[in-house]
């Protein structure tokens, strides 16, 4: 497999090293500011080689990197927050351009332990 890695903050970084411990190939880093970046935006050259990106950017940017994935065919996984209020409307995109498209509201198992837990005890006060 080879990805993407869109943003290279602290998730980036640690997606890029475990990427590198398992053997995947990371062909590309694109990151405005990273000095360790391959692409300063996602564009068709930064994502020609990849078969998935994974974004975790900023809300004021992740419409436009899905739109550039929508248009390059790119499949995504998409860990950045806050943009859900468009949701619906990317779920239509990403349906109509034919690509994969995985988000959640976090990745971290701590806090997806905590939904889970939330949701077995709403169970037992119903």
């Amino acid at each position: 497999m080879k990805i993407s890695i869109v943003g290279h903050g602290g998730m980036g970084r640690m997606i890029e090293q475990m990427a590198k411990d398992k053997g995947i190939e990371v062909v590309s880093i694109i990151d405005p500011v990273s000095p360790n970046a391959t692409h300063k935006e996602v564009n068709e050259d930064a994502l020609k080689d990849a078969d998935i990106a994974i974004d975790f950017t900023a809300p004021s940017v992740i419409l436009g990197n899905i739109d550039k994935y929508c248009e390059t065919k790119t499949n995504v996984v998409i860990g950045t927050t806050g943009w859900y209020d468009n949701l619906e409307e990317v779920k239509n995109k990403v349906k109509d351009a034919g690509i994969k498209f995985l988000w959640a509201s976090n990745f971290a198992i701590g806090v997806n332990m905590f939904f889970k837990s939330v949701e077995a005890a709403s169970q037992v006060v119903n």
